[in-house]
């Protein structure tokens, strides 16, 4: 055991999030988080905002609701808890299905193969409809067509939307598809913020068939999904922000169990050394085995050391789902995540001058210092813990 406490129980709301946050939820989980005095307000108010309503609506329809006297607010968080569920229950009946007829189906009548990453390639292994819900609707082509596929779009009614600063992705919406717009991307990150290797038009040219909203689109094979989901959550503006994006890696764990096509775990680690995110597929496994997501141990286990390992120790402790993601908490993380050294420093240098351009000299000075001092704290800390946090701990 390391100065990690990483095998300490969580607490009753952590553990009922933990719990609701299974592909499948086990309802004896489920009863001792309530037994044990989960908070159903704060439980409530973490769902909403990481986008688990449907999950923890789900799960606590397998156990016997609390007594008025115990839950004396038990009318305001069900009533907000149901009505946002309801709402993504309709959002994969109606609006998803409006999307791929006027946002796919153009695409492809063109002779665009476009990719659909996340969540709306998802949402048909998750059990129940409307469990997986989504802001957007990723899709990715590669650059050279990128402009010919937004004036496909166009034509059919979408209308790009403004959005401030350097992007990879271009936003539309339309009005007959409410509340979902379409990213279109060519690219996953910006110079830098890039927090990988991950090359986008390779993994497009390793694209499969998959059918979305009933219209012949394309995905990932489960492996690249592993690998893209993990990196996707790592970040530097997700760090693992919501448990919804483990749940989406136990989905694709199970979904292929069930399927008789599990995961081909050796190309899982290659793509991964390839694509220099060791970190971020460790934790996200890590902490997707806590969803009974299983896993080799070796991908498991966290390279990180020293003051990285101890920036991460948040998110490896079983407090996760519950723990206050703070400025400073998200700082430490995005560059936590990061494995390869030189993105560390690209990132640092995107963040001094998106925080400023015409003081970006004074900025990075300062910026410099603040995170030097920060990281020596952290260092200290995992020196002075008893034990050495080394290589290797696994979540």
């Amino acid at each position: 055991m390391t100065a990690l406490d990483i095998a300490a129980a969580p607490s009753p709301t952590a553990a009922l999030l933990w719990a609701a946050s299974r592909p499948r939820p086990d309802p004896h989980e489920v009863a001792l988080a309530l037994d044990g005095g989960a908070d159903l307000r704060h439980a409530t108010d973490i769902a909403v905002a990481q986008r688990l309503s449907p999950l923890l609506w789900r799960a606590l329809a397998t156990a016997p609701p609390p007594s008025p006297d115990a839950e004396p607010d038990a009318d305001s968080w069900r009533q907000e808890l149901r009505a946002d569920a309801a709402r993504c229950r309709a959002q994969a009946l109606i609006v998803l299905p409006l999307f791929a007829d006027a946002g796919l189906a153009p695409l492809v009548a063109a002779g665009y193969e476009p990719v659909v990453m996340k969540g709306a390639a998802l949402t048909d292994r998750y059990p129940e409809p409307g469990l997986r819900p989504m802001d957007d609707v990723d899709v990715l082509l590669p650059r050279r067509e990128h402009d010919g596929a937004i004036r496909v779009l166009e034509s059919a009614g979408w209308q790009r939307r403004d959005v401030p600063g350097r992007h990879y992705e271009t936003v539309l919406t339309h009005p007959e598809v409410p509340g979902l717009p379409l990213e279109l991307h060519r690219a996953f990150a910006t110079w830098g913020g890039r927090a990988n290797r991950l090359s986008a038009a390779t993994l497009w040219e390793r694209r499969q068939p998959r059918a979305i909203g009933g219209v012949d689109a394309f995905g990932f094979s489960a492996d690249d999904e592993i690998v893209t989901l993990a990196a996707h959550a790592a970040k530097p503006f997700h760090v693992f922000s919501r448990l919804l994006w483990i749940t989406d890696l136990a989905v694709v764990i199970d979904a292929a169990a069930t399927a008789g096509t599990p995961i081909d775990w050796t190309r899982v680690e290659a793509l991964t050394q390839a694509a220099r995110c060791q970190t971020a597929v460790a934790v996200a496994l890590g902490l997707a085995q806590r969803l009974g997501a299983p896993s080799p141990p070796e991908l498991r286990r966290v390279p990180a050391t020293g003051a990285r390992l101890a920036a991460l120790a948040p998110v490896l402790a079983p407090e996760w789902p519950v723990t206050e993601r703070d400025v400073g908490l998200r700082n430490r993380l995005r560059y936590a995540f990061v494995d390869d050294g030189r993105l560390r420093v690209a990132l640092l240098g995107e963040s001094v001058v998106d925080t400023s351009p015409v003081n970006a000299t004074r900025n990075a000075a300062a910026t410099s210092v603040r995170l030097v001092r920060r990281w020596r704290q952290l260092r200290r800390s995992a020196e002075g813990g008893g034990e050495e946090l080394g290589h290797g701990v696994e979540p």
